[in-house]
């Protein structure tokens, strides 16, 4: 049986991936073997990297890799059972993902078509929402093996987890709306700031989760046992 789900949630993205097949084959019978199509720009929305039209089936491929993955993943974790606790805000994460990919590929798609895109601000854009929407349902989501922080203390002790991701769903707000607040600036040192602070938020959730674990006397010590306290 697979984790319940909601026709709201899932009818958006079989559409979204539906369609960026059937746009991608249309492009694909449009565009020659030599067309080369942009598929990477620096932070003034100059092209710096081409593929051929390969390319249009690349993120339609990894959307559907994904939803598929994400879709099924419950049936095979082993903290399954606390699906149930946020149904709704593993859905909506899924759900971000297959937009922000669809949109991506979109800039792709246009681009293929001859039709001018600020490559740069939508990709910023699409970051922004995307990291606010993961911030905004980040508090509600519990133990599990697929989404969320998981270092070896959030899944070792459920005070760890609860803590690190109310403090990381502020994070993931932040930088959000940092990436929002970036899109005027046509200058790849923003995107290098944000990216920096991006990684320095997640050292310190790190460290943070294994602070909050030291101070857990429910946590588990499973991890810390030696060899010979496992024999008989």
């Amino acid at each position: 049986m697979t984790m319940r789900t909601s026709w709201q949630f899932e009818l958006p993205q079989v559409l979204i991936l539906s369609g960026l097949f059937v746009w991608a084959g249309l492009l694909w019978a449009n565009t020659s073997d030599v067309q080369m199509i942009p598929v990477r720009w620096d932070g003034q929305g100059n092209a710096t990297g081409y593929a051929g039209r390969e390319a249009l089936f690349l993120i339609p491929l990894v959307a559907l890799a994904t939803y598929v993955v994400l879709r099924f993943a419950p049936l095979v974790d082993p903290l399954r059972a606390n699906y149930r606790l946020f149904g709704e805000a593993y859905a909506i994460v899924r759900l971000a993902i297959v937009v922000a990919l669809g949109a991506m590929a979109s800039v792709i798609f246009l681009i293929a078509s001859g039709l001018p895109v600020d490559a740069v601000a939508v990709i910023k854009a699409v970051l922004g929402v995307m990291f606010t929407v993961f911030g905004a349902v980040m508090g509600k989501i519990r133990p599990n093996w697929f989404v969320g922080i998981r270092t070896p203390w959030t899944l070792t002790s459920k005070r760890s987890w609860i803590q690190t991701h109310r403090l990381g769903g502020f994070v993931f707000v932040a930088i959000g709306l940092a990436f929002l607040a970036s899109i005027p600036f046509r200058s790849a040192l923003a995107i290098n700031l944000i990216v920096a602070l991006a990684l320095a938020a997640s050292v310190g959730l790190v460290i943070y989760s294994y602070r909050v674990w030291r101070t857990d006397p429910d946590r588990s010590l499973a991890l810390l046992s030696r060899p010979a306290d496992d024999q008989a």
